[in-house]
């Protein structure tokens, strides 16, 4: 079996030949790896983000992470304040990706976001990684 690993972000594949054989790592464009997985039905809200992920690719996927940002944007910009508390989490999923299959999602802070009358949360969430498991041509 050849497993090929997937930044979204920087887009930095890895493969492994198998066990006991040379691996070697492959660079896929973001064009390329942002069409493998596409994320659908997203409801992003401040206290839980869900969605589905759906496999577009011929080959079954594993080691989804998904990238929730929490960005803070000031209400007065021109004059922020200190301490922005906005934050970032990456989020394994579990399980097998079939190809054409979906996997729903929900994720809750494990902490609560402050409230504040300074700004607001803009809660954002992408898909950071994954494995693509691509069966092993015969010679």
């Amino acid at each position: 079996m050849k497993l090929t690993k997937a930044a979204v972000g920087g887009i930095l594949i890895g493969v492994s030949l198998g066990i006991g054989q040379a691996s070697a790592q492959t660079v896929l464009t973001e064009d390329t790896a942002s069409r493998a997985l596409a994320l659908k039905e997203v409801e992003v809200r401040p206290e839980k983000i869900s969605g589905v992920i759906t496999n577009n690719t011929p080959h079954t996927v594993r080691d989804i992470e998904l990238l929730v940002q929490y960005h803070w944007l000031w209400q007065n910009e021109r004059d922020p304040g200190q301490n922005p508390p906005g934050r970032s989490v990456t989020v394994k999923l579990d399980g097998d990706l079939r190809p054409g299959g979906s996997l729903p999602f929900d994720f809750k802070p494990s902490t609560s976001l402050p409230v504040r009358s300074d700004g607001r949360f803009m809660p954002e969430v992408d898909i950071a990684a994954f494995t693509t498991v691509v069966p092993q041509q015969m010679r």
